[in-house]
């Protein structure tokens, strides 16, 4: 039992690291101003280092006056989930539009 509790708090502090590292990451592009208007879906995957997954992060659209936009949200945090945040990526036709955090 006492082995079960250790790996679980494991697996949590450790999924916990991964996506602070992601964070990082995407502050460090943002700092370097890696990201701009018009850059293509497919670079901002390279840089923050997956695809856009419906099921661990948000996929949702956005109906406005210059028409519909894809937003990819990218969820974050710290340790265990803790300090959590959330990354938007706004896209036209596959284009980036916007971004920040949330």
């Amino acid at each position: 039992m006492r082995k079960i509790i250790y790996l679980l708090v494991m697996v949590i502090l450790l999924s916990g690291c991964a996506t602070m590292f992601e964070d990082m990451k995407i502050t460090q592009a943002e700092n370097q101003g890696r990201f701009y208007i018009g850059m293509p879906i497919s670079e901002v995957t390279n840089i923050v280092g997956r695809q856009p997954n419906c099921i661990f992060d948000a996929c949702k659209t956005e109906n406005t006056s210059e028409g519909t936009h894809k937003i990819w949200v990218v969820n974050g945090g710290g340790m265990g989930g803790n300090f959590a945040r959330t990354y938007n990526f706004k896209f036209k036709d596959d284009k980036l539009v916007s971004w920040g955090w949330q």
